[in-house]
């Protein structure tokens, strides 16, 4: 009986670890791609609208400089509600809170 129980935790073990690894790789990856995406130095953009976005998106035309922020002139705002938990953490950081 101890023999069934030790195995199946096993099998437990070995699952919980690769889920685990599994979500620590995409987290990485989620990260890793907002940090290529961005310009995570940067200052931050702002648009009438939605408020803080977040920072500025590398290679983007949209993108106007007015001073000590950005704004925001284009409607496509997918990449910032793909990477919205991280722009608002970049926010806080970098003391821009809405």
């Amino acid at each position: 009986m101890f023999d069934i129980a030790h195995e199946c935790m096993k099998k437990w073990i070995r699952r919980a670890v690769l889920s685990g690894m599994i979500c620590s790789c995409g987290f990485l990856f989620y990260v890793g791609y907002f940090i290529w995406h961005f310009e995570v130095f940067s200052d931050a953009v702002r648009d009438d609208k939605h408020g803080w976005l977040g920072p500025a998106i590398r290679r983007d035309s949209h993108t106007m400089d007015i001073g000590k922020v950005l704004f925001y002139e284009g409607t496509d705002f997918s990449a910032y509600r793909t990477y919205r938990p991280l722009c608002r953490l970049w926010l806080l950081v970098m003391g821009f809170s809405d």
